[in-house]
């Protein structure tokens, strides 16, 4: 929270642009772009000097390396609400002072066009695994309302004449959209399989859609570590046993020649030649 030094109170708000600047150009990554959010704070006195902190926390979608001109401010994270903010504590405010500062920051509310025409490949090459099959129909149906989709978002994250809380708004729906199709190519992906058509490599490393089955790799890793893990064990089991039999055996020994001192072989004595 903002404190607020002096008698008379002193006013501070954060104020969102109301339209931001996008680039023209893009880059292979992401739409290149920047944001500004606007601090303003304003010293309501006509006659007494004012002294204040700034300070507002950014969207939770910016990191450090996305605050490309903090206007003066220092940036620091918040570990609780998982967010940088920044501030700049003595502000002094002369009397009817009104002070703005501008922070701006890269706009990461962008979803990567390459990330959108993996899905669109993606599914092109489920369609075309699927064109002779029984489930082409249903199939085709999924794939129309998957290209739908991608194309929508890709023009909604392309309108420049949104507002700022609006185009945050439209990266994030877009976002559960994506949930959305991801779950369209799974079920083309099962469609497939139930028809009889193996999904080949380069399918599954064409988007980041990742399966939970492990590598074969892992696999032998996870066998030779259970070989191993059992051959220390039966190690560990024969020698525990091998050492308690000893132990034992020793002990018994000791025990007879406690019980019975004079027993033991014998010297002949007087032998006839």
């Amino acid at each position: 929270m903002v404190r607020i030094k002096g008698i008379i109170f002193l006013t501070l708000f954060t104020v969102l642009f109301s339209t931001f600047s996008l680039s023209a150009q893009e880059s292979e990554e992401a739409l290149t772009g920047t944001i500004k959010f606007r601090l303003m704070a304003v010293n309501p006195s006509k006659t007494k000097t004012q002294k204040i902190n700034l300070m507002t926390y950014l969207p939770a979608e910016i990191q450090q390396r996305d605050v490309l001109d903090s206007g003066g401010l220092e940036l620091e994270y918040d570990s609780q609400k998982s967010a940088y903010y920044v501030f700049k504590n003595g502000v002094e405010l002369a009397p009817s002072e009104i002070k703005k500062v501008e922070v701006e920051v890269r706009d990461v509310w962008n979803i990567r066009k390459r990330t959108l025409s993996e899905f669109k490949g993606r599914t092109e090459t489920l369609m075309q695994k699927l064109e002779k099959t029984d489930y082409y129909p249903r199939a085709k149906e999924i794939a129309d309302s998957i290209y739908s989709t991608l194309d929508d978002i890709e023009k909604s994250q392309g309108d420049q004449t949104v507002s700022q809380q609006q185009h945050i708004g439209i990266y994030r729906q877009n976002l559960l959209l994506l949930d959305r199709i991801k779950e369209d190519i799974a079920r083309l992906e099962k469609a497939m399989a139930t028809a009889g058509g193996p999904l080949s490599p380069e399918m599954l490393t064409k988007t980041k859609i990742k399966s939970d089955e492990p590598s074969k790799a892992m696999t032998w890793i996870v066998i030779f570590s259970i070989v191993i893990f059992t051959g220390l064990l039966a190690g560990v089991l024969f020698f525990t046993w091998y050492r308690q039999s000893r132990l034992t055996k020793e002990d018994l020994l000791a025990a007879k020649k406690a019980a019975f001192p004079d027993a033991g072989p014998k010297k002949d004595e007087g032998k006839t030649p």
